[in-house]
């Protein structure tokens, strides 16, 4: 790539940063010595119903909007509104607000279920990313491994109330992996808890690969298999844990070679769909790319892996193709950030995984990953 687009493109990717965060602020409801950002209150469907400036959740409430903030430097000074709902779990919970604040959650594990984003594997990346001790993190590592079913060399964690299991990050077995290793690399003491349960989930979920689609299934409902590219359900987030596992080289009973050739194909994955998305977007603009620059249900995913695979990799040309793409898809976007695609069925979505928050991360992520971690492994 010659210098002359790479100034252009750190240009248009600084200013749409810039454009983020002024309407994150522009948004702010202060409250006392508080404040909260208007985030949609959701029905069953996933039908926006209300605004609502208390709504505490990491995951698109003001936990994660104060985070993402804080994190680049624009932190107020002001607690979150909402605090903490007592509801537990990482991505709607309690789990998650403390994380965000910093603070070492105090997880239930009673009539928990095991993933990422509403079990006990979200609380057990909560208590690693904040530093706890061994004695909690072991107990979650026993509930987990208490909860795992085997099939063969395989195991996965159903769903409590309905024994669903699902392949991927946010509810699938990919997000329990990334828990578990996570707590291995901690506390290597864990091994011979962690390893063969980190060893049995590669092996069940590499067991629904697909190689005509490239991709692993989201296998929820009961209609034909699709393999989305998305950090919630898909080759995203394989990706993303896939590309740590590499980085972390764990002693473990599954090759390592299989776990580098399972990221690189989530890479290609990812590089397919930002491709595919880039060229809709030239043709219809970038109001009809489903869920935008969004981490859950856009490209924020795709992107944060390319970036991922160039640190990972050491192949910066993973970086430069992030890049390109993203200023691609800026160049034909609404000024405003507020009026983008987000990742949810409305408009202006401020929160960390499926609105502005999140995206101005991305951006800033890829103007300069060294200052700014993943956010597929919430390492940020």
């Amino acid at each position: 790539m010659t210098a002359q687009p790479l100034v252009d493109e750190f240009g248009l990717l600084g200013d749409a940063l810039a454009r983020c965060l002024d309407a994150i602020e522009t948004c702010a409801v202060p409250q006392a010595n508080q404040c909260g950002w208007g985030t949609w209150e959701l029905d069953q469907r996933g039908e926006p119903l209300a605004l609502s400036a208390a709504r505490p959740a990491l995951y698109d409430g003001n936990a994660g909007i104060a985070w993402a903030l804080r994190t680049l430097g624009r932190d107020d000074g002001l607690a979150p509104a909402g605090g903490s709902d007592g509801i537990p779990g990482l991505l709607g919970g309690s789990a998650g607000a403390d994380l965000a604040a910093g603070v070492a959650p105090r997880p239930d594990l009673a009539g928990r279920g095991y993933d990422l984003g509403g079990g006990l594997a979200g609380d057990l990346l909560a208590l690693v990313r904040t530093g706890s001790g061994l004695a909690v993190v072991t107990a979650l590592v026993d509930a987990i491994a208490a909860g795992a079913r085997w099939d063969g060399e395989g195991c996965c964690w159903p769903d409590v109330a309905e024994g669903e299991v699902l392949c991927g990050l946010a509810h699938g077995v990919s997000g329990v992996v990334l828990a578990l290793a996570e707590a291995m690399a901690a506390f290597p003491v864990l091994s011979g808890r962690a390893a063969p349960l980190i060893a049995g989930g590669l092996r069940w979920e590499a067991a629904w690969f697909d190689p005509v689609s490239g991709g692993w299934p989201d296998l929820r409902g009961d209609g034909p298999a699709s393999y989305p590219v998305l950090w919630c359900h898909g080759a995203a987030g394989v990706a993303a844990v896939r590309l740590r596992l590499v980085q972390l080289g764990l002693d473990l009973d599954y090759p390592a070679e299989a776990i580098a050739a399972e990221a690189h194909t989530a890479v290609l994955a990812c590089g397919r769909e930002l491709t595919r998305a880039a060229a809709l977007a030239r043709t219809g603009g970038f109001g009809v790319v489903p869920g935008g620059l969004t981490l859950c249900h856009g490209l924020g995913g795709p992107l944060d892996v390319l970036v991922l695979a160039a640190e990972v990799w050491d192949e910066p040309g993973h970086l430069h193709a992030a890049r390109r793409i993203a200023s691609d898809l800026l160049v034909g976007a609404p000024e405003d950030p507020l009026d983008w695609p987000s990742g949810l069925r409305a408009d202006g979505c401020l929160g960390l995984f499926v609105g502005t928050a999140g995206t101005a991360l991305l951006l800033a992520r890829l103007l300069e990953p060294a200052r700014v971690g993943s956010l597929s492994l919430l390492a940020f």
